[in-house]
């Protein structure tokens, strides 16, 4: 993707957004531990077209491992487990958040609608409408 395209604004393409996630966990030392799922599911891409289009990504996450391409499933301790259920817990939050946003911004868009309505016709008083009927 060139640049001028990610700067208007255009979404990222599957293959820039998983070799973020991949560039993201090896800056935190942590690409040993991803999974081919993870990875998925972190750059929001289908697993099926993941391994149709871009086996060389697989690739490059298994070998950081260590292993061929076999799965690889680590034990989770405790401190994690924990981690987990407050990570899901703020999930929770920030759907709701974002929802309320989305209530708001409706809100605000009815009465900017309402309000721009109002300016293009001046609303007749009483006395306005009762002088035009004569």
């Amino acid at each position: 993707m060139t640049q001028a395209k990610a700067r208007a604004g255009a979404p990222l393409g599957v293959r820039e957004r998983v070799e973020a996630v991949i560039a993201l966990r090896r800056e935190e030392g942590a690409l040993a531990r991803l999974s081919v799922s993870e990875l998925c599911r972190l750059a929001a891409v289908n697993r099926a077209s993941l391994y149709a289009h871009h086996r060389d990504l697989i690739r490059q996450v298994t070998a950081s491992r260590g292993r061929g391409n076999g799965p690889q499933r680590a034990k989770t301790p405790q401190p994690e487990a924990k981690l987990r259920r407050e990570l899901s817990a703020a999930q929770r939050q920030i759907h709701a958040l974002l929802l309320t946003v989305a209530e708001l911004q409706l809100e605000v868009a009815m009465l900017q609608r309402r309000l721009s309505g109002e300016q293009k016709a001046p609303r007749r008083t009483a006395k306005h409408r009762a002088s035009s009927v004569r």
